[in-house]
């Protein structure tokens, strides 16, 4: 499990997040889940994807000068196999 969580946030915002975006995608890389897709000058909320695989896409364009995003990760235990077993 990974979570991401932005420290800021401040993109330039255009419609459907054409102009710059940070996309968030996880597992196969040739068929990914998009879990979603940010713009604008909103923290996104605290992203948890439960998989090994997470993909991080940023596009920016030449319009406009915004700041960027500043994030950091975690790789979390997986709680299936974090649970005690017995038999």
């Amino acid at each position: 499990m990974v979570q991401l969580t932005f420290l800021s946030f401040d993109l330039q915002q255009s419609q459907d997040c054409e102009a710059d975006y940070l996309e968030i995608k996880h597992g196969s890389f040739s068929w990914p889940t998009v879990v979603g897709k940010f713009c604008g000058s909103s923290h996104p909320a605290v992203i948890q994807v439960n998989d090994s695989k997470v993909y991080v896409e940023f596009k920016k364009d030449s319009s406009g000068k915004y700041p960027g995003f500043h994030a950091s990760y975690k790789v979390l235990p997986d709680r299936k196999s974090s649970l005690p077993f017995s038999l």
